[in-house]
């Protein structure tokens, strides 16, 4: 699945927390901030199945991992379409096996309710979790990083991974700075061709809001088109997206940019959009999220959401 992903898990949590960002811990982790708390059914539920899902990447166990999808999904692709399109390949499976230890730090915001293309109804949570990975010199390597969790028939799956390293109601509280007004970049985020960034973010949810596939696939990265065609980017749509819905897009801020020299020389940048949808029936709803686009070849090119509804 691609759609709502980040690059197959983010690399599969970069395998499995070997990213920037990432630091060396002393072996007794700081105390978290306190935090508003927010009540989710079942938590101690909850913290068993994060741990059995990062028990499971870090063992290289595909079928455990595939059993914690969320049900809408198992029901659309089978145990070896989920395999292919995570990369959870022989090799995967040949890579050295890792202990992992992965706490629920906060539960970002209340519950939004969500409704699939089948109709099927679960209650989706964005959570701040902390994860510790042991080196094999005895140090630990941990990340803070966001994720959605599904509530549904009375047990949690796991949903998709989101940008950040900490809730998004907390941004203005995290930053050192001056949160930069609305509709420009930070002081220190150099953007390449702005306006045609704008352009081309409006142009992707037009398309996504009339349906048209073959814009948006036209509009994913080089590099993800060499590796899907666009039967298989069609299918996956069609996973995903509900009623199609006017859509007025407003670029809020470019929170930061990335470069990146593989598999090509990009800059990835994420920017955080504020959306009018407006569906049939005049029903409109605004929604705040953030996407994530990649600057290459003088080009802009969609990559991935994270929402925050």
């Amino acid at each position: 699945m691609r759609i709502w992903v980040v690059e197959c898990l983010v690399l599969l949590v970069s395998s499995v927390f070997n990213v920037a960002g990432a630091q060396i811990v002393p072996s007794q982790p700081p105390e978290s901030v306190a935090a508003p708390k927010v009540a989710v059914p079942d938590e101690a539920r909850l913290k068993a199945r994060i741990q059995d899902f990062y028990t499971a990447l870090a063992s290289k166990d595909a079928r455990v991992m595939y059993r914690m999808t969320t049900p809408y999904v198992r029901a659309q692709i089978s145990f070896r379409e989920y395999r292919k399109d995570w990369q959870l390949d022989e090799a995967w499976e040949a890579e050295p096996h890792t202990k992992v230890t992965v706490t629920l730090e906060q539960v970002c915001d209340g519950a939004t309710p969500w409704t699939y293309p089948d109709g099927s109804m679960t209650l989706r949570y964005v959570l701040l979790l902390r994860g510790v990975e042991e080196q094999p010199d005895g140090s630990q390597l941990a990340e803070t990083f966001l994720e959605m969790w599904e509530y549904t028939n009375s047990e949690w799956y796991y949903g998709y991974p989101l940008e950040g390293d900490h809730c998004p109601s907390d941004e203005s509280q995290q930053r050192n700075t001056p949160t930069p007004p609305e509709g420009v970049a930070a002081a220190d985020v150099v953007v390449p061709d702005e306006t045609r960034l704008k352009a081309r973010i409006q142009e992707f949810y037009t398309a996504r809001g009339s349906m048209n596939t073959r814009v948006m696939y036209d509009m994913q990265t080089p590099d993800y088109r060499s590796e899907r065609s666009f039967q298989e980017y069609e299918k996956e749509v069609k996973l995903w997206y509900r009623e199609p819905a006017m859509m007025t897009v407003e670029l809020k801020r470019v929170r930061s940019c990335t470069p990146f020299k593989r598999p090509y020389t990009m800059l990835r940048c994420s920017v955080l959009l504020e959306i009018l949808e407006e569906v049939s029936g005049g029903q409109r709803r605004t929604v705040k999220h953030s996407d994530l686009w990649e600057y290459t070849d003088g080009e802009w090119f969609y990559v991935v959401s994270s929402f925050f509804e």
